[in-house]
């Protein structure tokens, strides 16, 4: 009912319960009280099945009104709700991660400011300027994402932000354009090609798995085709719990 009131649209029964499904389960998981990047993914599937069903449009997406109204909100959302429930990163990779629940708003927030004269320098030394973050963070996905990760590494470690978020520290030295393709990049890797994370998401009529496995491929090296230190390192280096970005 919920789903046929947000879309105003004749939905079958299974294309409901799939939107459904990836609705609520992108504000978190009900039993483990936790909150990830899987999760946020999510949101990104719910979305795209909007999509695909006609409900968003082209022009929702080019304008930009996805990202910096839809997704603006779910962030804040997703937030308050981190915050009043106390929610458990999962699988948090601590000062290495972009922030301890979420990637997808500085990848968002990144590409917000190419072409907009918005200095990407918003570190003095090693602290964070937060007279630049304050004055853009009303309308900055990337700035509010900032001063977020910021608070909840503050108040936990009390020490510079060179230290309680570098990944972040080292982008401020980089164009917007470059800080977006890094975190594009950062977010295939640790989030979509990790199989603790892609292994929680749902597959159905609206978003299929469809594709070849890496087996199948012919342009992927499968493991055995590796060298033996390349497939050590692969299996040392691998994750033992969700990764959060």
């Amino acid at each position: 009912e919920l789903i046929s009131n947000l879309t105003n649209t004749i939905l079958s029964i299974q294309e409901k319960y799939e939107l459904a499904t990836y609705l609520v389960s992108s504000f978190g998981d009900q039993q483990r009280l936790d909150y990830g990047t899987g999760h946020e993914t999510a949101q990104i599937i719910f979305l795209l099945c909007l999509y695909k069903l006609g409900i968003l449009l082209d022009r929702d997406i080019d304008s930009g009104a996805v990202a910096l109204t839809v997704l603006k909100a779910y962030f804040v959302c997703c937030r308050r709700i981190q915050s009043e429930y106390l929610l458990e990163p999962a699988g948090s990779r601590g000062v290495w991660a972009l922030d301890d629940y979420q990637c997808l708003a500085f990848l968002f927030g990144s590409a917000q400011h190419i072409g907009i004269s918005v200095p990407a320098q918003y570190t003095i030394e090693n602290e964070l300027n937060i007279d630049l973050v304050r004055s853009h963070e009303s309308y900055s996905l990337f700035f509010q994402g900032i001063a977020y990760a910021q608070l909840a590494k503050d108040k936990a470690r009390r020490a510079p932000f060179a230290e309680t978020s570098p990944v972040l520290f080292a982008f401020s030295s980089k164009s917007w354009i470059v800080i977006n393709r890094a975190i594009l990049k950062y977010y295939e890797s640790e989030v979509l090609g990790t199989f603790v994370v892609a292994r929680h998401l749902r597959f159905g009529t609206l978003f299929p798995a469809s594709w070849l496995s890496v087996n199948k491929r012919k342009d992927v090296p499968i493991a055995s085709s590796l060298p033996v230190e390349r497939q050590n390192n692969d299996i040392s280096n691998s994750p033992q719990k969700e990764n959060c970005s």
